[in-house]
């Protein structure tokens, strides 16, 4: 105590912010610091959502010197299996700049942020789909009825082929051996890289 003194601080108001930074909870930071500073970003509606529904019943009544890494981490892998690998990926990113925050503001005693070297999760969310049997038959009849014959060529070019769209409206005649019936695979660009 004296030698706060000595430094022209009062011992009886640190001890009294040291007890405050101990009381901020996650949600205490959350719902009266983050929020209304969330409220100019787009996706606001967001960030509640994955407030209420995720971040608040997993870690609300944490204080935030108590926020342990592993806890988060597992928190990250729990979600990554109930939902999906990006989601999980939003919420750790949500919580990381929250926490953030809360050490640039120096609120809640925070010192160093929880979620670093958690690691996002590798997004693959995309969905590979293929026409077959009478969802074919109806694509290839509507082709044909297609009034623009170039699109509805270029389309059957490509079903055959299975070419990406970009390869084929880059494809070179060459690439194509019409008394074959066959297209090299390796469509060659414009600028001579191999595919």
């Amino acid at each position: 105590a004296r030698a706060m003194l000595a430094r022209g601080q009062d011992p009886q108001e640190a001890r009294q912010q040291a007890q405050e930074a101990k009381a901020m909870t996650l949600a205490r930071f959350f719902e009266q610091e983050y929020l209304p500073h969330a409220q100019s970003l787009r996706s606001v509606r967001d960030v509640k959502g994955r407030w209420l529904h995720h971040l608040k019943p997993a870690f609300g009544d944490t204080p935030l010197t108590q926020l342990r890494t592993q806890d988060i981490q597992r928190f990250h892998e729990r979600k990554k299996v109930e939902l999906c690998a990006a989601t999980a990926n939003r919420l750790l990113a949500q919580l990381k700049r929250a926490l953030n925050l809360a050490i640039l503001w120096e609120m809640g005693g925070l010192e160093r942020n929880p979620c670093k070297g958690v690691r996002m999760h590798t997004e693959n969310n995309q969905r590979t789909r293929y026409l077959a049997g009478e969802e074919l038959r109806r694509f290839m009849a509507a082709l044909e009825r297609e009034p623009n014959r170039t699109a509805a060529n270029f389309f059957k070019f490509l079903l055959a082929t299975g070419v990406r769209r970009n390869e084929g409206l880059t494809a070179r005649f060459s690439a194509i051996d019409f008394a074959q019936g066959e297209c090299d695979h390796r469509i060659r660009w414009t600028d001579d890289r191999v595919r």
